[in-house]
């Protein structure tokens, strides 16, 4: 039967809904559309539009977006089922709506979202930001739950995580053995702290070295695992770099040290004499370096790893200091990486001007060929 007018749909809602049910929706006034809409459903999901904690103009928003095709039956059903345990999601009803209209997301994922609101501690916008991103994901039960395969990477790490059940009930997810349940029975797992922490680990787990930076990591003593926040997550990882960096350059200056070490052994006793000074200082600086790897901003480790010569390019900076103590290394070292950072930048800079000179002078070598008129015969 089609419903027409006002009165077959108050009629038809009159047949399925108790007395008290039929008086809540007549005493929020609903438009003839949204009443029109009601009463398209049966008993079991009228009750919802009946119980609601919405207000009617919230409400009617919701049924609009129905009506104008934004979501489904489904996402509608879903939405007034969970506003009758609570109405923390109702000022979110227009960011959804500008969400599916914007095609930033699909229609389930956001009705699905609306309903997770009220026991999120964000914005609407920042939750479809942890959707987007792969970390979490929108369940059918008014929660976000953590991507799978970031929530294992997060319980190797040591972060602690909860899983919830079915039926409500939440249990810690400390053993592999219960993790594996989790995920067997399509549990939603969360983070107990710091629900952007999974946000932080997709996004490393990007990078070519993340199972190297997760071993250091579980076992790099100092580190607060239970309360650690993303972005201290991400000055891990770039300590973490800066260390690989530096056990890279300690390969290089070891591997210069034994060529130079090398090239000394055939030269003459006199030679070896004069430069006496030059091998103690050189093994000076290997040796601290191989014991104290320098841990500095990746750039200036670059400069020197990339170098032609670094560890004589360490020795020439030593010399010119007025000081020479070996407690004097790590600032030479320092300021060798930024002079070669210096000198690099000067070339660039040339070769940039020479660039443009040589366009300007190649245009003004070209011969001037003005057009001419090819005269009649």
């Amino acid at each position: 039967m089609t419903i027409t007018n006002r009165e077959d749909s108050l009629a038809g809602l009159a047949e399925v809904l108790t007395k008290e049910q039929m008086a809540s929706i007549v005493s929020r006034n609903y438009s003839d559309q949204a009443l029109a809409v009601m009463a398209e459903f049966d008993r079991g999901y009228v009750e919802r539009f009946a119980n609601t904690l919405y207000d009617t103009e919230t409400m009617e928003k919701v049924i609009g977006a129905y009506r104008e095709k934004l979501i489904d039956w489904k996402d509608l059903l879903h939405i007034a089922e969970y506003s009758c345990f609570d109405f923390g999601s109702e000022d979110c009803v227009d960011s959804m709506i500008r969400a599916i209209q914007t095609k930033e997301i699909d229609h389930t994922t956001a009705a699905r979202i609306l309903t997770a609101m009220p026991y999120e501690q964000d914005t609407f916008e920042g939750v479809i930001e942890l959707v987007k991103s792969g970390a979490y994901y929108a369940t059918p039960y008014a929660s976000l739950g953590v991507n799978y395969r970031v929530a294992a990477e997060l319980r190797e790490m040591g972060i602690l995580l909860t899983a919830m059940r079915k039926d409500g009930r939440y249990y810690d997810l400390t053993l592999k053995s219960d993790f594996d349940d989790a995920v067997k029975n399509g549990d939603r797992i969360k983070l107990v702290k710091f629900p952007r922490l999974a946000l932080n680990v997709n996004e490393l787990m990007a990078k070519p070295d993340w199972k190297d930076f997760k071993e250091w990591f579980k076992w790099h003593g100092g580190i607060d695992r239970a309360n650690i926040k993303g972005l201290q997550l991400d000055k891990q990882y770039r300590y973490f770099s800066m260390e690989r960096y530096a056990d890279k350059l300690v390969d290089k200056v070891s591997s210069e040290h034994t060529a130079f070490i090398d090239d000394m052994k055939k030269r003459p006793p006199e030679q070896i004499i004069g430069s006496a000074y030059e091998i103690v200082i050189k093994e000076q600086i290997k040796m601290f370096m191989t014991e104290v790897p320098q841990v500095i901003p990746e750039e200036k480790t670059d400069a020197l790893v990339t170098s032609g010569n670094a560890l004589n390019a360490i020795y020439e900076e030593w010399l010119s200091d007025d000081v020479l103590a070996d407690t004097d290394i790590e600032v030479i070292i320092e300021n060798t990486a930024d002079k070669l950072i210096a000198a690099r930048e000067r070339e660039q800079k040339l070769a940039a001007e020479l660039a443009k000179k040589a366009v300007s002078e190649n245009m003004q070598d070209k011969p001037n060929v003005k057009a001419t008129k090819r005269k009649g015969r």
